[in-house]
C-alpha cells in the first residue's frame, strides 16, 4: 500500500517596514498568510550592543561590543515573540573591544598596550550569560521558547578565508580527519552555550522559569566540510575567497530545520 501526502507550499509575503527603522539590512520581516504566523530576522552578529570602531572618519573592521548590554536591534521585540532562535559565535574571530558598565576592560586579538587580552574565551561565555539572563528575566515573555542553536564550525584549509584558505572537500569528514580542523576549539565553544543555559535553568526558580531548548548542530556539522559554498558564490567584494563558513541549501543545514521541527513538536506536546 502506497501513502501520498498533498503538502501545500506557501511563498511568504517580504514586510518593507523594517528596512525603514533600522536602515540597513540587518532586520527581515516574511509573513505566511496562510498559517498566519511572521519570520523575523535579525542580523545581530554579537547579540548584544555592538558599534564598529571609526578611523580617519571611516569604519573600519573591528568592533566595540558591550558584554552586559543586549542589542537593542532585538531587545525590544521579544515579548512579541512565541519562539526565538538564537545563534552566534564566528564573528568573535575578529578584533574587539570589550566594555562592562560602559567601560573598556579588555579586547579580543588586540595587541594595545595597556589593554588586557581577555581571549574569545572570556567574551563568549559573557555574551551568552548576558542573554540567557536577560531573557530570564523578561515579565513580558511568558510564553516565550527559547532555542539555542549551537556554535556552527568553518572548514577552511591550507590557510584562513583571508589568506587564500579554500574548503573543495565533496564528501564529508570520516572520523580521523576532524581532527585536523581544530575540533577542540569548536567543542570548548558549545560547551560554553551548554555550560552557561545549564547555568541558568538551576538558578531559575518555579513560577518565574522561563522555556529553553538547544538545536545541537555542532558536532554533526564538524563532519560537513563539503557543504560550504566555498567558491561558488557571488560576492564583488570577495572575489578569489573561499566561503567555508556559511552553509549551502540543500544540504547540512537541512538538518537544523528538522532538529528544530522535532523540539518545537515535543515541546507543544509537552505542555498541551
Amino acid at each position: 500500500m502506497a501513502l501520498f501526502f498533498e503538502v501545500q507550499v506557501e511563498h511568504p509575503l517580504q514586510i518593507k517596514e523594517d528596512m525603514k527603522v533600522v536602515k540597513s539590512k540587518t532586520t527581515f520581516t516574511w509573513y505566511f498568510p496562510i498559517h498566519d504566523a511572521t519570520l523575523k530576522f535579525f542580523f545581530a552578529a554579537f547579540l548584544v550592543e555592538t558599534t564598529k570602531r571609526v578611523k580617519n572618519g571611516l569604519e573600519i573592521d573591528e568592533h566595540d561590543i558591550h558584554l552586559d548590554r543586549i542589542s537593542t536591534l532585538w531587545i525590544n521585540i521579544l515579548p512579541e515573540i512565541n519562539y526565538l532562535v538564537i545563534s552566534s559565535g564566528n564573528w568573535f574571530f575578529k578584533k574587539i573591544y570589550l566594555y562592562e558598565g560602559g567601560k573598556l576592560i579588555g579586547c579580543i586579538s588586540c595587541r594595545d598596550k595597556n589593554i588586557k587580552n581577555h581571549g574569545l574565551v572570556f567574551a563568549f561565555r559573557r555574551v551568552f550569560r548576558t542573554v540567557f539572563q536577560f531573557i530570564s528575566k523578561c515579565q513580558d515573555c511568558k510564553d516565550l521558547l527559547t532555542l539555542l542553536r549551537t556554535y556552527s564550525p568553518p572548514h577552511f584549509e591550507n590557510g584562513e578565508w583571508n589568506k587564500r584558505g579554500y574548503c573543495n572537500r565533496t564528501q564529508p569528514l570520516e572520523d580521523g580527519e576532524v581532527q585536523g580542523f581544530d575540533w577542540v576549539q569548536w567543542e570548548a565553544l558549545r560547551l560554553i552555550q551548554l555550560e552557561e543555559l545549564e547555568t541558568l535553568r538551576n538558578m531559575q526558580s518555579g513560577g518565574e522559569r522561563k522555556r529553553f531548548g538547544v538545536v545541537d548542530v555542532t558536532r554533526a556539522m564538524m563532519f560537513r566540510a563539503d557543504g560550504h559554498p566555498a567558491y561558488h558564490f557571488d560576492s564583488l567584494l570577495l572575489r578569489n575567497v573561499s566561503d567555508c563558513l556559511h552553509w549551502c541549501v540543500p544540504g547540512p543545514i537541512d538538518m537544523w530545520n528538522q532538529l528544530l521541527l522535532e523540539i518545537l513538536n515535543r515541546e507543544e506536546y509537552s505542555i498541551s
